[in-house]
């Protein structure tokens, strides 16, 4: 993700960023969900959420590679009429190939 005054905003070294998607909120403040990997469809990609009081500054909120066997595509956060958040995001095992060519 980039904002053009201020760069890419996933730093996150040698991993790629895909399908970002930024959401005012509210309160006036945003919240930016996308996801990360070593490639666009790779089994290590994992959610990054980024959240920003100004649509300028953005604080790292939830960053990781999660352990429990799946990789997550395409997250997408909405505020509900209730003020709460809920994300909907894709989910796929995890499977990393490693076969030998003879």
């Amino acid at each position: 993700m980039e904002i053009l005054e201020q760069g890419v905003i996933s730093h996150q070294p040698g991993r790629g960023a895909y399908m970002p998607v930024i959401t005012p909120l509210s309160d006036g403040s945003y919240i930016a969900s996308q996801h990360v990997g070593s490639g666009l469809g790779s089994p290590d990609n994992h959610i990054e959420v980024l959240r920003s009081e100004n649509g300028r500054d953005w604080i790292d909120i939830h960053s990781g590679a999660p352990s429990d066997g799946y990789c997550y595509r395409g997250p997408k956060i909405s505020e509900v009429p209730d003020g709460r958040l809920v994300m909907t995001a894709g989910r796929f095992e995890a499977t990393i190939e490693t076969s030998e060519r003879t």
